[in-house]
């Protein structure tokens, strides 16, 4: 029971990693060698690409510009999860408020 009506939690996200775990499992079945998968912010990969090379993906950088990139980071035959506080937020008293939840306080996170 929650002693706060309004409170709630999303886990949109947590759907996102487990269609591209599924979805890699599928292609496995199926017998296909190299995939890249990539749902949401979620990604799972197996094998080389078509040139033979790690499976590259750009990480982007949390700024209000888009495609400005972090780093670039091979996942052959590994998955990634990211997400972020730069898009997922709104404003209150001048302060933005996120979706992360911060382990210390179990709030949502202000800056």
């Amino acid at each position: 029971q929650k002693d706060l009506p309004d409170l709630y939690v999303d886990l949109s996200t947590v759907g996102e990693g487990y269609a591209a775990d599924h979805l890699a499992r599928l292609m496995e079945q199926e017998g296909i060698a190299r995939y890249l998968v990539s749902v949401g912010g979620a990604l799972s990969s197996r094998g080389m690409n078509a040139q033979g090379l790690p499976w590259r993906v750009a990480i982007q950088k949390p700024t209000d510009r888009e495609n400005a990139v972090q780093a670039i980071v091979d996942i052959n035959g590994h998955g990634i999860s990211t997400s972020g506080s730069y898009r997922n937020y709104y404003e209150l008293d001048g302060k933005r408020i996120s979706h992360v939840i911060d382990p210390q306080t179990g709030r949502r996170s202000r800056y």
